[in-house]
């Protein structure tokens, strides 16, 4: 198969009535990679790091809390969408917009990689260094929108 579109819509996507929101919210499910590489007596270990991510932005662009945003991936459903593609489509276009700051997620979690293998080198009296390095574009795997009961209809 090859490469997706950017117009095309990510595998996992919906949009969901729930009770458990009080405004439109977008929930974005990302996958960052990371180049991790050991170096040790002048020779390269290169290692490959993931890690699954969520970011949620409520009602035009207020970024959630991350403590927030792994549990609105457990809202339950409890009224029938009209048009959800609409809201996917939107979704998926405000996230096109926000990649800077994907790119910016991905920085940082590389540095916070990044620290915590020098910490474990340290702690363990290791030699050598570390390096990371974010693999971009941030992988977008599902995007999922939340809508007020009173919203869906």
């Amino acid at each position: 198969p090859g490469e997706p579109s950017k117009n095309s819509i990510v595998s996992r996507c919906a949009a969901t009535a729930t009770k458990d929101v009080s405004k439109m919210t977008r929930v974005y499910l990302l996958r960052l990679r990371h180049q991790l590489t050991s170096i040790r007596k002048r020779k390269l270990h290169p290692m490959m790091a993931e890690e699954l991510l969520t970011v949620a932005f409520e009602g035009k662009d207020t970024l959630l809390p991350a403590e927030r945003t792994g549990k609105l991936l457990n809202a339950v459903p409890s009224a029938n969408v009209n048009e959800p593609e609409r809201y996917i489509r939107d979704a998926l276009t405000f996230w096109r917009s926000l990649e800077k700051f994907a790119e910016e997620i991905a920085r940082e979690r590389a540095g916070t990689l990044l620290d915590d293998h020098k910490r474990v080198k340290d702690a363990s009296n290791d030699s050598g260094s570390y390096e990371v390095h974010p693999c971009l574009p941030v992988d977008l795997l599902g995007a999922y929108v939340l809508l007020p009961d009173e919203e869906a209809l």
